[in-house]
């Protein structure tokens, strides 16, 4: 099983204290929970995700990968068109920790040019003290504060759900775009009336 932080302890905080760390930060009324996908666009879960979120009312914000986005601009469209924001999630989901401030850098900014976005949030959630401080220059960088580990293949539904229901005002919570993912969000999201 991965090791993860299900609820981010509020002292990480300190660690990025320009980024944004819940939905009121990024300007969403009080009480409000904001939704996000990282790591689409993907032709089988993101049309199904775009459904679901219709169907419920919400506006997410997508974190695309810019390979992805190459191969897929149709669904870069869709998303704009219904009413949901993009951001960068990198080009190549490079791990900050294990890469050269220069290639990782780089790695962002080829993101943000062919997404047309500010918004990037990093992939893992890993930049080192120094990535960040030149990122935040030049990009608005957003974390989470929930992840129920809809990614894991370990995590069942039924957890998924349970860690969901965990979700308090202003969280900023953190999906997946596979279509593995989406199963497990999607039963607890139906049967939340307060989705």
């Amino acid at each position: 099983m991965r090791k993860y932080l299900i609820r981010v302890p509020t002292w990480s905080q300190q660690l990025y204290p320009k980024a944004i760390w819940s939905a009121e930060d990024y300007g969403r009324q009080d009480g409000d929970v904001l939704y996000t996908i990282d790591d689409g666009p993907d032709p089988e879960s993101t049309p199904l995700w775009l459904d679901l979120f219709k169907e419920h009312d919400i506006k997410a914000i997508f974190f695309l990968l810019g390979e992805k986005c190459e191969r897929y601009p149709e669904l870069v469209d869709r998303i704009k068109q219904e009413g949901h924001v993009i951001g960068s999630h990198g080009y190549a989901h490079l791990d900050g920790w294990r890469t050269s401030n220069i290639e990782y850098i780089r790695d962002i900014k080829r993101s943000l040019d062919i997404i047309n976005t500010k918004l990037f949030r990093p992939a893992y959630g890993r930049m080192t003290r120094s990535q960040y401080r030149s990122i935040k220059d030049f990009a608005d960088i957003m974390m989470w504060s929930l992840m129920p580990g809809d990614f894991d293949a370990d995590t069942t539904a039924e957890v998924v759900s349970k860690r969901l229901a965990l979700k308090k005002k202003g969280d900023i919570i953190v999906l997946h775009d596979d279509v593995a993912s989406y199963k497990k969000c999607a039963v607890a999201m139906s049967s939340d009336t307060n989705t």
